[in-house]
């Protein structure tokens, strides 16, 4: 490579005439090497291999079976009190679960059954460890700047479980980690920059950054196991009304990856991040059935051998019915109707609650699936140095809530890399309701974060970013991507994502500075956008469709 065959400052220093001299004077026969290299099979691998770390990974004493069982037990009782109250409020009978419009229209128009079809998805490789651009200076800043909103976050929940909303303060729309990081890390900012070569020659074909940055609390238990899917996969993803083009896959990225950067070193006493290699990559890539005259834009009609099969949303329901249907009355029963019912009818709730049902059976889906096999798969974990990032798919389950407690907080800086995709470009009237109702939910959540930053709502913020004013199909949900609303920053096979606005973010960096400079404060504007949030009401009992949050 350039880097072997360029002279050191070290080989200046040292004096190292007759190496130096053989190095450089033979550079056509090193040309005439390499040239042979790239001829010979393999070759071409060998002469562009990504220079990962050559860490080996340890076996965590959990498997799969065990984290999806611990992960769906701690989010059982939010879907019990969802069942209450569905059951007891809003309908006379808690019925059949009801399949949404888009699939209905998927089925009649496409015969596309969302209930039956699945679709492989390609070889994505296991984990590897990639040295990232981290010096000890950026390191610092973004390590105070993740405390720094940490404390802010923690100011949120105290106020939501004092109005009420405890079950809120656990999973809250207005987490100001993950996809909306990147309005509190500026120096997460250079961070990207610094390493978007690294993102271009590990996924060419990118087509959407999302920066996170989020610390694991000391003394709390990490995220339980889980993956990237949709919130609704089979529902809320599927919003382009099947009308592929130029290779869309309908606005879901056929890879979702992470480079998963240790701001900290990282042991097995620090709750590292748990990866279930051998296990499927599990997330939605949309097939047609044979009779569609579309299925031979989008997929193949025979899925390819070797490779990983992905559930639809309502798959893994049909699923889950079969093995908890003989159990009517017990709890568990009833939190996999709850959950199927909040996933089918999406104005039922707010987001997180959307999200904690949509989680919830996807880990009992996984219980299922892992624990009926007659060998456990399990997780692997690395010992990171700071600076070394974890490259997997987030389609490949991950995290495990069982993990022994740890004295001292993990952070981490994440860029979730998402492929390529084709945007739609009917108007927003023309969208599902589905959709509609899921975009206006994050918009509301959205609006608070922009308050809690000193603007005025978010659509003063989306224009201080852009420069432009907002519009019905490009928001601040778009800008921060959101997969469940199939929002990955590819828009119109051009990548558009907040990352890709420098001189915006440095307008917006600019102004807040001076909060994010000082102590914490949730002020009392932010406070009563986040009780707005939780109070409104728009119920109606007979459709049963209600945005007031499960308590």
């Amino acid at each position: 490579s350039a880097r072997t065959l360029s002279m050191s400052r070290g080989d200046v220093q040292n004096g190292c005439r007759r190496r130096c001299y053989l190095r450089h004077s033979f550079s056509p026969l090193f040309a005439l090497f390499l040239l042979l290299l790239l001829l010979l099979p393999g070759g071409t691998e060998l002469a562009t291999a990504f220079p990962f770390v050559p860490l080996e990974p340890k076996d965590s004493p959990t498997d799969l079976c065990t984290a999806a069982r611990a992960h769906a037990g701690e989010l059982e009782p939010r879907m019990l009190r969802a069942y209450e109250m569905l059951a007891n409020a809003y309908f006379k009978e808690f019925g059949q679960y009801r399949i949404s419009d888009l699939a209905r229209f998927l089925k009649a128009k496409h015969g596309y059954d969302v209930a039956k079809v699945r679709l492989s998805l390609g070889n994505i490789g296991g984990t590897r460890v990639v040295k990232m651009r981290l010096g000890p200076k950026l390191r610092g800043r973004i390590l105070r700047e993740i405390q720094w909103t940490s404390k802010l976050e923690g100011k949120v929940k105290e106020f939501l479980i004092s109005i009420g909303e405890g079950d809120l303060a656990k999973y809250n729309p207005f987490s100001l980690q993950f996809n909306n990081a990147i309005l509190f890390t500026p120096s997460g900012f250079r961070f990207y920059r610094q390493n978007l070569n690294i993102v271009r020659e590990l996924v060419p074909d990118v087509g959407g950054i999302a920066l996170n940055a989020f610390a694991v609390p000391a003394n709390q238990p990490a995220y339980g196991a889980h993956n990237a899917r949709s919130w609704a996969v089979g529902l809320s993803g599927l919003v382009c009304e099947m009308r592929p083009e130029n290779g869309s896959r309908c606005m879901f990225p056929h890879e979702q990856r992470s480079l998963h950067t240790a701001l900290e070193p990282v042991t097995y006493e620090h709750q590292p991040l748990i990866v279930y290699d051998d296990a499927e990559a599990e997330a939605l890539i949309y097939s047609f059935s044979p009779q569609s005259n579309l299925a031979s834009l989008t997929a193949p009609k025979k899925p390819p051998k070797n490779r990983s099969q992905v559930p639809t949303q309502l798959y893994i329901d049909t699923r889950l019915d079969a093995v908890f249907s003989k159990e009517k009355g017990g709890n568990t029963y009833k939190a996999v109707r709850a959950s199927h019912h909040i996933l089918s009818t999406p104005g039922l709730t707010d987001q997180s609650v959307y999200l904690t049902a949509a989680q919830y059976s996807f880990a009992k889906y996984m219980e299922v699936k892992y624990c009926a096999l007659p060998w456990p798969v399990k997780g692997k974990y690395w010992e990171l140095r700071a600076g070394q990032a974890l490259f997997f798919s987030n389609y490949v389950p991950h995290g495990d809530s069982t993990l022994p407690l740890s004295s001292r907080p993990r952070y981490t800086i994440d860029l979730r890399i998402f492929s390529k995709d084709i945007y739609p470009k009917e108007p927003e009237e023309e969208r599902p309701e589905l959709y509609k109702i899921r975009l206006r939910n994050e918009l509301k959540a959205k609006e608070c974060i922009a308050i809690i930053l000193g603007y005025k709502d978010q659509r003063e913020l989306t224009e201080t970013i852009t420069g432009q004013p907002q519009t019905q199909n490009y928001t601040l949900a778009h800008l921060l991507t959101n997969t469940a609303l199939g929002l990955h920053g590819s828009y119109g096979g051009e990548r558009k994502d907040i990352l890709t606005y420098e001189e915006g973010l440095r307008r917006h960096f600019k102004r807040t500075s001076k909060i994010l400079k000082n102590e914490p404060v949730l002020t009392l504007a932010a406070k009563t956008c986040i009780r707005e949030f939780t109070q409104e009401s728009s119920c109606n009992e007979e459709e049963g469709v209600c945005s007031t949050p499960i308590p």
